[in-house]
């Protein structure tokens, strides 16, 4: 059951209008960004929750590694969806190997989306976000503190820095990388067109493509980014590698051409098996 706020929050009950103004300038943060997560009561549960990782995150990335991180990447993606009452199950095609890295392509819905992929990620993994969502409150924070690499949409000029900045990190850290093809959410289960940018990136990278499905999600998703409680198929498919693709892997247009009929067929499938499990 969703629940829905007893009231609208607002600024002007606990602060002075201009002070809580110039504050939100200061940090860089925008207004309604926060209002909108402290409307809802499983949002300000899970900024609670997530004030000990922010400390935590660094401590272990310092002393430790980005590698260590990792782990407490998923303590993260497990409180997130406890709070929610989202339970996921976990597939994983046998040919992906722990100690390889990859380019993740996956379909994207909601903020939830964030925590079951990085409670479930096989590999050592950085997320490619917009960097719009650097500054949103806790969220961007946090996503930050895991080890975020950010992307500047409306320029592409930058963008390609930001993109050729994340491959020299994937290098000396052994890290695979998850995108967003689409670059934004969908609404519903039908893939949303591919932008171009992330299959130039692919083909310099020349390192195995997974899809990566999010099944049933679209059916507990209410408004952008709340969820009602309920279970999610996460799917990790089969590997689409360079060696056996050498001409879509040599042109951005072909990959991403390959990339997106794999993903269509396989979340057309994996939803279809999921409805009949449902039906019977």
């Amino acid at each position: 059951m969703l629940i829905q706020p007893t009231h609208e929050f607002s600024w002007d009950r606990v602060f002075r209008p201009g002070v809580m103004a110039r504050l939100l300038t200061f940090l860089g943060l925008r207004k309604e960004a926060i209002i909108r997560f402290l409307n809802y009561p499983q949002f300000a549960v899970v900024i609670l929750l997530l004030v000990p990782y922010l400390i935590l995150a660094p401590v272990v990335t310092l002393t430790l590694g980005r590698r260590a991180d990792w782990a407490v990447q998923k303590v993260f993606g497990w409180m997130w969806l406890a709070v929610f009452g989202i339970y996921r199950r976990v597939w994983i095609h046998p040919e992906i190997r722990r100690d390889a890295q990859y380019v993740y392509m996956a379909e994207h819905f909601s903020l939830h989306d964030v925590p079951l992929y990085g409670s479930t990620w096989p590999t050592v993994t950085a997320a490619l976000s917009a960097k719009e969502y650097a500054n949103v409150p806790m969220y961007g924070w946090v996503i930050r503190a895991a080890g975020t690499q950010f992307i500047e949409r409306r320029d592409t000029r930058e963008a390609i820095a930001d993109l050729h900045a994340l491959r020299d990190r994937m290098g000396p850290d052994g890290l695979s990388v998850l995108v967003v093809p689409t670059g934004t959410r969908a609404e519903n289960a039908q893939l949303l067109p591919f932008k171009k940018g992330v299959f130039f990136f692919s083909t310099e990278l020349k390192k195995p493509i997974v899809p990566l499905c999010l099944v049933g999600l679209e059916h507990l998703r209410v408004g952008k980014n709340y969820c009602r409680p309920g279970r999610v198929d996460v799917v990790y498919g089969q590997p689409i590698r360079p060696e056996d693709h050498p001409e879509a892997f040599a042109s951005p247009e072909a990959l991403r051409d390959l990339v997106r009929a794999r993903m269509l067929d396989e979340g057309r499938e994996l939803r279809r098996q999921r409805q009949l499990l449902l039906r019977n």
